[in-house]
């Protein structure tokens, strides 16, 4: 059966749908609807690459971006249709596969020093960047946090690790510096044919991700016996996710039918997966998509060493929902039911909707009460930890 990520929500394709898909997947395509089953009829270029026990539409992306007049509109399409009924897409990526190998044999030499070592490297702040310890992270709802350690790489930084020598220092920060210029160069694209396919300026929102608080997130998950999640049920609070191959199985989508299905990034290849900001400022029309890290049951899982890029819009780029999506989304509705719909998606920026996830998922220990009153009022804050729910009861109350 073939994986349809994004299928967390119901309503998506019914049943009879769902089979053509999984027909369809098996034998090189991946329609779900008329203009997705149009597009990669009519494209030869959009294909379906099986990783692990999923099937994932594939793209060139040089190939559209060269392409004009209806070949490039078809392909548009079919990309921007891939990511939303599927949720995650794959595109070549060749050309970086020694790159990443290098980023591989840093992330092992670095997670390979002591822990004291590297808690030199932990920033002691509520900000992504630097080290994290194991236990600092915990999804959304979970219980308990992540069997991992994290190294976040921002935007221009400067506080790289000291290694013990300044030659391994930049070495590391030589190779980094070139990987996040060329993920921000790989979502840029990705964006600018969403945009595209939205019907909306590409160049508004594709400089955005250019100028944003891009992170390089570099995660060590412990070999380990036990049950603890690597990466709890979650989804990424950022627009666009770029997942290079990992050194180890682990990563889960959840179908529609409910069904975990295992991916496996494969050598050339870039899976690219749909965050919170592209809901919100799709109201509704590209889901963010379900995923988890997992080790298999009853087995040891062996270390897994993983590098992820999470593209996002600039912390002051508006959330509210397009307006074009909006009249989309809505169709149909009455007044009420509109307004029910879209208090999913407020009217907020991408600093506010960052502040209340990470409050969330307990990243952000001891918030203000007046940053707690101005997030719940924004409709923010939807699963504040119980802690925090406790202390600050009488906001929560109404």
């Amino acid at each position: 059966m073939s994986l349809i990520s994004n299928f967390v929500r119901e309503g998506v394709l019914t049943p009879a749908e769902y089979e053509q898909f999984t027909h369809m997947a098996t034998m090189g395509t991946a329609p779900t609807s008329k203009s997705f089953k149009e597009s990669c009829i009519e494209q030869k270029s959009s294909e379906v690459v099986s990783i692990d026990d999923a099937k994932i539409p594939l793209f060139d992306l040089a190939a559209i971006i060269t392409s004009t007049g209806q070949e490039r509109i078809n392909q548009v399409n079919a990309f921007g249709s891939a990511l939303k009924e599927v949720g995650f897409v794959a595109i070549k990526a060749e050309e970086i596969s020694s790159l990443i190998e290098k980023v591989t044999a840093q992330m092992e030499a670095y997670f390979s020093q002591s822990h004291q070592k590297k808690m030199e490297d932990d920033h002691k702040n509520n900000f992504q960047t630097g080290f994290w310890p194991q236990g600092f992270e915990t999804a959304a709802g979970a219980s308990q946090p992540d069997n991992k350690e994290t190294y976040f790489i921002p935007p221009n930084y400067k506080k790289w690790p000291t290694f013990s020598s300044l030659q391994e220092q930049e070495a590391f920060k030589s190779t980094m510096e070139e990987y996040q210029s060329i993920l921000t160069t790989y979502a840029t694209s990705c964006m600018s044919l969403i945009a595209e396919y939205l019907g909306e300026s590409t160049e508004n929102v594709s400089q955005s991700i250019t100028s944003a608080h891009n992170l390089l997130r570099l995660a060590h998950y412990f070999a380990s016996e036990s049950n603890a999640p690597r990466a709890g049920a979650h989804y990424d609070l950022n627009c666009l996710t770029l997942l290079p191959p990992a050194t180890g199985p682990g990563l889960q989508l959840r179908d529609k039918m409910g069904v975990w299905k295992s991916i496996n990034v494969q050598k050339g290849y870039l899976i690219v997966n749909t965050g919170e900001q592209l809901e919100k400022k799709t109201a509704g029309k590209i889901k963010a998509t379900l995923h988890r890290v997992v080790k298999a049951e009853n087995e040891k899982a062996a270390k897994r060493l993983a590098s992820i890029f999470f593209a996002s819009w600039s912390t002051s780029f508006s959330l509210k929902p397009f307006e074009n999506c909006i009249v989309e989304m809505t169709k149909g509705m009455s007044n009420e039911e509109k307004a029910e719909y879209l208090k999913q998606y407020p009217n907020v920026n991408v600093m506010e909707n960052l502040l209340s996830r990470l409050i969330e998922m307990g990243s952000i220990l001891d918030p203000k009460e007046e940053l707690i009153r101005d997030l719940h009022a924004k409709d923010l804050l939807k699963q504040p930890p119980k802690a925090i729910k406790d202390k600050y009861s009488e906001i929560f109350a109404n």
